[in-house]
């Protein structure tokens, strides 16, 4: 693996590590959801920065886990996540299919965590969220 590449899996790792904690410390009592699509360009420890994820979306005790796509790496977070109880995983296959699950799984009050590399196409997802609570 190039520096590069090590440095990006790095990266993308630690910005997605500090989103989950920024989740679950600001959520207090309130249930949290982790909405999570590809890490991109992380080469071949990509499977293993997903799993990592995972372990920490169990470790945080994350209320609910939706993964966006159905890459191997995708799989490998969930799979990681998976032991944590009493998580509940849902999945989009792919960006499109996600706003009809949000609506039906998303409550008033939950706070939430859209994360995934841009070229994914979550932001807009967040933006439609945001819009959506009252001032």
């Amino acid at each position: 693996m190039t520096e590069h590449l090590r440095a990006a899996a790095l990266a993308h790792a630690g910005e997605r590590s500090r989103g989950l904690e920024t989740l679950t410390s600001v959520a207090g009592d309130r249930r949290t959801v982790a909405v999570l699509g590809e890490m991109k360009e992380l080469g071949d420890t990509a499977k293993a920065a997903h799993a990592d994820v995972g372990r920490l979306v169990g470790e945080l005790g994350i209320d609910v886990l939706v993964t966006v796509g159905t890459t191997d790496e995708m799989t490998a977070l969930a799979d990681a996540a998976h032991p944590a109880s009493p998580l509940r995983i849902e999945s989009a296959d792919g960006p499109d299919l996600l706003l009809p699950l949000l609506n039906r799984l998303l409550k008033s009050g939950e706070v939430v965590l859209v994360k995934a590399s841009k070229s994914v196409g979550l932001e807009k997802f967040a933006n439609i969220l945001h819009a959506e609570v009252p001032a």
